[in-house]
């Protein structure tokens, strides 16, 4: 059964509103900001234990929390403004503006009229689980953020990937899990190395960290070769190596001066350009070759390939065809 689950509701009864808050997010009670009147239109993508949520609201509204959901919840809004409180301040954040706060600390949230907003709720367990893959040891301390502000930098990455996770979930039924799986990993990847952490000095030190064999980087980069077409994450190299991901990292910085994913994209460019170069297969869109060599962004395809090799994809296949 599948870890990911899209929906799309339109709500419009505080009810039925809290009874779809519980099940897809954590208990509340709800309260509206214009008199009985509640409105909400929200395309939620649940990964596993955490979600993201993309919600506007024309009456506004707010919520006491009810349980005490161990996780984290970044906020942007896009429109309007959303307030947060918990025992210790009161929190507003602007438009475009990105919060992170610890949920546990979380007593009240409310939202503007009018308001439109994009929230990341990542589950401590996700975030101490991808920590123990990173450094390859189990965290028995728990994450703590050292400040709710997030920067511009950090606030832009975390709308493109809560966007771009939204609607690919939103516009296929064919979507395959692995996809979903990379961007929860990449998320969780940029969180812990970008936003200022008690695990932050560990994760920079590499004097106790100990680097594969040149063995294992070459076995790694064979399975990379005969595998490229897979929708492998970061995670699934550094599992096929026995190695964790950080160890895995300092052993292609130093054995091939570049990261294990650019490697892999490589690869998969390679591949591509042979396969738009070649006359022996059928003709085949470069959105087609692109799938077929493990992408699953054209537009990402389109810009490394061209970055790379001088023309776009279109280009190289014209000049390769007789059409």
């Amino acid at each position: 059964m599948s870890d990911f689950h899209y929906l799309a509701s339109h709500l419009v009864d505080e009810e039925a509103a809290e009874k779809y808050l519980a099940k897809y997010c954590f208990e509340m009670d709800l309260f509206t900001v214009e008199k009985n009147r509640l409105e909400c239109v929200t395309k939620l993508c649940k990964l596993g234990e955490s979600t993201v949520s993309i919600t506007s609201s024309p009456t506004g509204w707010g919520y006491k929390v009810r349980s005490e959901a161990d996780g984290f919840l970044f906020t942007l809004a896009q429109e309007g403004n959303v307030v947060w409180e918990s025992g210790k301040q009161r929190t507003l954040s602007k438009a475009n503006a990105g919060l992170l706060i610890d949920h546990r600390e979380l007593t009240m949230a409310s939202y503007s009229r009018r308001s439109q907003y994009l929230a990341i709720y990542v589950a401590h367990t996700d975030l101490i689980k991808y920590l123990s893959i990173l450094n390859g040891e189990t965290q028995a301390s728990r994450l703590v953020f050292k400040k709710n502000e997030c920067g511009v930098l950090i606030t832009e990455f975390m709308k493109s990937v809560g966007s771009t996770i939204i609607s690919l979930a939103a516009g296929s039924d064919l979507v395959q899990d692995k996809v979903l799986t990379h961007l929860k990993e990449s998320l969780m990847c940029f969180i812990v190395y970008n936003v200022e952490n008690n695990y932050s000095q560990l994760l920079t030190c590499t004097r106790t960290l100990e680097a594969p064999t040149p063995y294992t980087i070459k076995r790694t980069v064979e399975y990379v070769e005969h595998h490229y077409d897979r929708l492998l994450t970061l995670s699934d190299l550094a599992a096929f190596s026995g190695v964790s991901v950080r160890s895995l990292q300092l052993g292609f910085k130093q054995f091939k001066e570049c990261t294990p994913m650019s490697y892999l994209r490589d690869v998969r460019l390679k591949k591509a350009h042979v396969m738009l170069k070649s006359r022996e297969h059928p003709i085949r869109t470069p959105k087609e070759i692109a799938a077929l060599c493990g992408f699953t962004n054209f537009y990402l395809f389109d810009k490394y390939y061209t970055s790379t090799f001088g023309e776009r994809p279109i280009e190289t296949l014209r000049a390769n065809s007789f059409i």
